[in-house]
């Protein structure tokens, strides 16, 4: 529609989400999921909540062309990035030929994604080796974390501390 963008429900400011409990798509529908946060999405075995994608780039296109998210199709996205002449003069750069197409938007948008890594917080201290860097209740609650199961699709590439 245009109307909406990555940056809707994959909000930087806000910690890579929209911090709904059910996104908001295209013409105000409400999901019937929340947005993960792509803070750290590179690190994941598989993308979407129910893991149907591999990688980021299989990832990249889904959003854009579901019509209760972006309600594009992949044919407008490629010639809006195609219209803009700084994007197009940037891809001429990152692929070494000219042309726009959703392979190149998608691949661009993967490795965006891949840059998306938080820097050494608390808990990647405490994930390799610092026993102080996080509070005793907040151990407690990455141990239920790990105890119900959720480290299967979220995980880390940090040592596990002792």
């Amino acid at each position: 529609s245009g109307f909406i963008s990555c940056n809707s429900c994959h909000n930087l400011s806000m910690g890579g989400t929209d911090n709904l409990v059910s996104s908001i798509g295209d013409g105000w529908q409400q999901g019937p999921i929340n947005a993960p946060t792509v803070l750290n999405s590179s690190l994941s075995v598989a993308q979407f909540w129910d893991g149907r994608a591999g990688t980021l780039k299989d990832q990249a296109g889904g959003p854009i062309a579901n019509p209760k998210e972006m309600a594009f199709t992949h044919d407008l996205a490629v010639q809006v990035v195609a219209s803009i002449p700084q994007y197009a003069d940037e891809f001429v750069k990152v692929f070494g030929s000219r042309g726009v197409d959703i392979d190149r938007v998608t691949t661009a948008i993967a490795a965006f994604e891949e840059t998306l890594v938080t820097p050494n917080a608390r808990f990647d201290k405490y994930l390799t080796g610092d026993d102080g860097a996080i509070k005793h209740h907040e151990r407690e609650g990455y141990t239920l974390f790990k105890n119900s199961g959720c480290t299967t699709c979220q995980s880390s590439p940090s040592a596990e501390p002792a």
